[in-house]
């Protein structure tokens, strides 16, 4: 195969209303814990990416990914890359995106490290981070630092941190490795 120069896709970048973009009819829809654990990160870090999107024969902007952070922010002005794809390149992207993602290796001591310094008070974040390290392997942390963490009235410490509803809001809590 021959290489050829890496072209730049990306027309600009748009602050957009979300109503305003059209989503991409090939889309299957996401499951409760994606958007859950979506709406979490959103309301936890806020945007720090962009989503993308081609621009259409009428000017209209089709999605192209992003699709979880639309449903979650549906009245908010979002960031979007414009890109100049067709529509076959942006069917491409659609489906292999979050399968390449996927195919990611993680160093088992860089995971352990990066997941030791994460912190959420969102369930369903907390309950994608016990997955992605394996339920078993994960405990909440017991440390004098969790007492100078908020709990809502009526709350325990240390309790479970998926509760089994990945919409409950949960104080901050400490992931740690169980042997470590």
């Amino acid at each position: 195969m021959v290489e050829r120069e890496v072209r730049d896709r990306i027309r600009e970048l748009r602050r957009v209303k979300a109503s305003e973009l059209v989503a991409n009819p090939e889309l299957a829809p996401p499951s409760k814990e994606q958007s859950a654990a979506m709406r979490g990160l959103l309301n936890e870090i806020g945007y720090a990416g962009a989503l993308l999107a081609r621009e259409l024969s009428d000017g209209t902007l089709q999605l192209v990914d992003g699709h979880l952070q639309l449903e979650a922010t549906p009245k908010a002005t979002v960031p979007v890359l414009v890109l100049d794809v067709t529509e076959a390149e942006a069917d491409k992207i659609l489906l292999t995106f979050d399968p390449i993602s996927a195919l990611a290796q993680a160093d088992q001591a860089q995971m352990e490290a990066l997941l030791a310094t994460v912190r959420t008070e969102n369930a369903a974040v907390a309950a994608m981070l016990e997955r992605i390290a394996g339920e078993s392997a994960w405990q909440v942390a017991e440390s004098p630092a969790l007492d100078r963490l908020p709990v809502r009235r009526g709350e325990r410490r240390n309790r479970p941190i998926n509760s089994g509803d990945p919409t409950q809001e949960i104080p901050t809590v400490a992931l740690t490795p169980a042997n470590g």
